[in-house]
């Protein structure tokens, strides 16, 4: 088991055909499913995550934060070594929860 909230949703995104990428709260995971290991990356604000969403070319991925004003972190999937960095955050964009992005 690795935890998802079920009531989220678009909240789980395959970057390759056995590495996906979901919204766990107040982190979002990388999840190798051959070897099922989990890397957790934490959201930059402490009320959580309220949304993920990745670019149709996997290279990047948004993350909604959850709280007051709270930030859309962008991430660089680096697709060779399998690495996300933080890129870009975009601030102010709501005031409460980011709860879908396209």
């Amino acid at each position: 088991s690795i935890g998802l909230p079920i009531q989220v949703r678009k909240n789980i995104f395959f970057l390759e055909s056995d590495l996906i990428i979901l919204c766990n709260s107040s982190t979002f995971d990388l999840v190798n499913l051959k070897d099922m290991s989990i890397k957790s990356f934490p959201g930059t604000d402490i009320k959580g995550i309220g949304c993920i969403t990745v670019s149709s070319c996997k290279n990047y991925i948004a993350v909604g934060e959850s709280g007051y004003f709270p930030n859309i972190n962008i991430y660089k999937f680096n697709i060779d070594n399998k690495t996300i960095s933080l890129y870009r955050i975009l601030r102010k964009g709501t005031e409460n929860v980011f709860s879908a992005l396209a």
